[in-house]
């Protein structure tokens, strides 16, 4: 059974990266230009850690993984089922090495989840936060790319169902809550909402790119929108993820004792991060969905726009958790 997250979550702040010698730096090593974006800004104290994939090698890929062993560790994942562990063994062996200057210091992390996938963004989360049993400090960061449209084109959905260690159904006899984080997959949610009947449907409109950004965004989920009742749209911010996870939090406090839940956090992968938080800190009763799909062209490179946007986020570990649970607001 996964345990259930218990952790403090503020703002952070991107002018931090380069002050901060971390104990890792994880990242994944991807064909994105912007895969090694982040981990390019790190100050030289910290120690860089890249976790490759076993397909996709393409577009920046070789010019990316040049740079990852020039710089840092490379951990080669020749089947994506091994990343969890793979991860697992490199975490476990930083936290094993570290010697805080106090007894109270926790080792600090920076994760990049800009080129990870949203399975190794929810595995990154459960491993740190609470398979390790440590009390750590990690900063979740996010490197959003320059909106060139939407580039939409035939689909075929390659994953459909509960994400690895996230799979919390409570109690079957419970009517379904059902939230979409709505992105440029546009409508392939509605598939999911079909086969589980939810009572409920809500949907979180990511904004603040550009408005054409918007305009395509709300053309391409026109469907979706039409199932979705008055007064259950929320918008949120891709700059502001404390925002847009306390308002999900809040959301779903309500739900969780009459309802089981079912998120489905397709859009920016920053709504991923937000999503698993949530979803971790209640296992047993909210379900993190996996939907993805394959283009039917090759993969479309994703160019930073220079800014960076995060969470960070302090874990007590077993001794020092917080007996109510859940996730705590730090100012």
């Amino acid at each position: 059974m996964t345990s259930a997250l218990h952790a403090q979550v503020a703002s952070f702040a991107s002018s931090e990266i380069a002050l901060i010698d971390y104990v890792a730096v994880v990242y994944s090593v991807g064909y994105e230009t912007r895969s090694t974006f982040i981990a390019s800004t790190a100050s030289q104290g910290s120690h860089l850690v890249g976790f490759t994939f076993p397909t996709q090698r393409e577009g920046q890929f070789q010019k990316n993984r040049i740079w990852a062993l020039e710089h840092g560790a490379v951990v080669e994942v020749e089947a994506e089922d091994q990343f969890a562990q793979r991860l697992r063994n490199t975490l476990t062996d930083v936290i094993a090495a570290f010697h805080g200057a106090t007894p109270d210091e926790r080792p600090r992390f920076l994760v990049d989840i800009s080129s990870m996938t949203r399975q190794r963004i929810a595995d990154s989360i459960r491993i740190l936060h609470t398979e390790l049993g440590a009390a750590v400090e990690a900063h979740w960061v996010y490197a959003p790319a320059t909106f060139e449209g939407s580039r939409v084109d035939d689909q075929v959905v390659v994953t459909n169902g509960a994400v690895s260690g996230y799979e919390g159904w409570g109690d079957p006899s419970l009517p379904v809550t059902c939230v979409v984080g709505a992105g440029f997959e546009g409508d392939l949610a509605l598939g999911v909402i079909d086969d589980i009947e939810p009572e409920d449907v809500w949907a979180f409109l990511p904004r603040g790119y550009s408005p054409n950004h918007d305009v395509e965004l709300d053309q391409l989920n026109s469907s979706l929108l039409h199932v979705v009742e008055a007064g259950k749209t929320l918008e949120y911010r891709v700059d502001q993820p404390l925002e847009a996870l306390l308002r999900l939090d809040a959301l779903l406090g309500g739900e969780i004792a009459t309802r089981r839940v079912v998120i489905i956090p397709l859009g920016p992968k920053i709504f991923a991060l937000v999503a698993s938080l949530v979803a971790l800190s209640a296992p047993e009763s909210i379900t993190l969905w996996r939907l993805s799909s394959e283009s039917r062209r090759q993969a479309i490179d994703r160019i930073p726009d220079g800014s960076i946007v995060g969470l960070c986020v302090t874990s007590q570990g077993p001794e020092g958790a917080d007996p109510a649970g859940g996730i705590r607001a730090r100012g």
